[in-house]
């Protein structure tokens, strides 16, 4: 019984990792960016919106030390950006 439990758990393990590293390698479809943000950054940001339920094609704009992300539904995600030369995102919250 422990080595079946340890198969079907090495098993999940596994496929749990594939299906991480297909969703990774998915780029965000991004209709428009006006943030003008580092792309790593950019791509962080749109990710992460649709993690949180922004529907993709995906609109970024920078608003001062915000980052609007808003796309084909109702959800509109703001990124609050770190005010250094290469910002990074401090938090990001959605509605």
């Amino acid at each position: 019984m422990f080595k079946t439990m340890m198969t079907t758990t090495f098993a999940i393990f596994a496929i749990s990792l594939s299906a991480s590293a297909l969703a990774k390698d998915t780029a965000p479809d991004i209709a428009a960016d006006n943030a003008n943000l580092p792309s790593e950054l950019t791509f962080n940001i749109a990710k992460t919106a649709i993690a949180m339920g922004v529907k993709q094609p995906l609109t970024i704009n920078k608003d001062g030390n915000n980052a609007k992300i808003s796309g084909s539904n109702s959800t509109i995600c703001t990124a609050k950006l770190s005010a250094d030369a290469e910002p990074k995102m401090l938090g990001i919250s959605c509605k």
